[in-house]
């Protein structure tokens, strides 16, 4: 097992109002507002671990990347938490999450069901599961990646929101669209034949030609 760990004294300080995301994983500002920002971060800041048990000083945790490991399940996590990267591992449920989180990748697992999403989470990416339903979703989501699942509906969505790919589901509607929308993606979802007002920040549109077929484009755009 190798579990890739960052901690918070070293690599934050208190001079900004956005984050940028560690190392090669995410590069760039976030959109909102955060406490942190990194200092020069070079490979020498990753701390690796064989287990969750080794890892020191757990309770001031920023980064955690638990990906590729076969995992059938994650241990509580510290509140400290702001990334956790756990894609590709065999997990069927997730722990609950700390309420500093920002960015989550659970992509390709096993996932029926999400925990409660924290208020602080901007990105989430949760492709390639089994997840039927979708928790509520937090006002500062920014982005959302939830193809390659089981979803008949979506929750509410936040009007932060700017990017949404839902592909190859079983939707028949969608919630309504944020006036923040720059990016939709909705192909493969074979039960979805109408779309609600389109907002005019809507930069990008992937969807099936059977809902062109329908011709209800022509009285949305």
């Amino acid at each position: 097992m190798k579990i890739v760990v960052v901690y918070n004294s070293t690599h934050f300080s208190k001079e900004s109002n956005s984050i940028k995301y560690y190392g090669g994983f995410y590069s760039g500002k976030i959109y909102g507002t955060s406490q942190y920002k990194y200092n020069d971060i070079t490979e020498k800041n990753e701390h690796l671990y064989d287990s969750f048990t080794s890892i020191s000083n757990p309770n001031n945790v920023i980064f955690i990347n638990c990906s590729n490991n076969k995992l059938n399940s994650l241990p509580e996590l510290s509140k400290s938490i702001l990334q956790l990267y756990c894609q590709n591992n065999h997990l069927s449920s997730l722990p609950k999450l700390p309420i500093s989180l920002i960015y989550l990748r659970c992509q390709n697992n096993l996932l029926s069901t999400l925990p409660v999403l924290p208020s602080s989470l901007k990105y989430i990416d949760c492709n390639n599961n089994n997840l039927t339903t979708l928790p509520e979703l937090p006002n500062s989501l920014i982005k959302l990646y939830c193809s390659n699942n089981k979803l008949k509906r979506l929750s509410k969505l936040p009007e932060s929101l700017i990017i949404l790919e839902c592909q190859n589901n079983q939707l028949k509607l969608l919630p309504n669209l944020p006036n923040s929308l720059q990016t939709l993606r909705i192909t493969g979802n074979k039960k979805l034949t109408f779309l609600t007002n389109l907002p005019k920040s809507l930069k990008t549109l992937e969807i099936d030609f059977y809902v062109h077929k329908m011709n209800y484009l022509k009285k949305l755009i």
